[in-house]
């Protein structure tokens, strides 16, 4: 799960219910989140060229998470889903087209970029 800009990992856990939703289903549950000192009003890295291809900027640092998360945790491969909101949605879009071959399927809700507007 991908959180949108202003939010950490830890709100976006709360604000959606996803971890008490995914202890019920079972379910393992991923939130990373953006860096505050990297991240200027927490958002995920979307405008850059570099963080919309595969091997380099955010993109590769998901795809690492995901690669560390498949080698320490007994999760199968058939089974990543992921998921954003806001921001967080635009960045499920882009990791759905650079990486395809790690999630079985990748949604994201996120309103229009509006002119002027990051």
């Amino acid at each position: 799960m991908l959180h949108g800009g202003g939010q950490n990992a830890a709100d976006f856990a709360t604000g959606t219910r996803m971890n008490e939703n995914g202890r019920s289903a079972h379910l393992s549950r991923w939130l990373p989140g953006a860096v505050p000192e990297r991240h200027s009003g927490r958002f995920l890295e979307l405008v850059s060229q570099g963080d919309q291809h595969a091997g380099s900027g955010e993109p590769a640092i998901i795809a690492g998470i995901v690669s560390d998360i498949l080698r320490h945790n007994a999760v199968q491969q058939d089974r990543i889903f992921l998921a954003g909101l806001s921001a967080g949605g635009e960045m499920a879009a882009v990791m759905a087209a650079t990486y395809p071959e790690i999630f079985r399927r990748c949604r994201g809700a996120f309103g229009p970029r509006l002119p002027g507007r990051r």
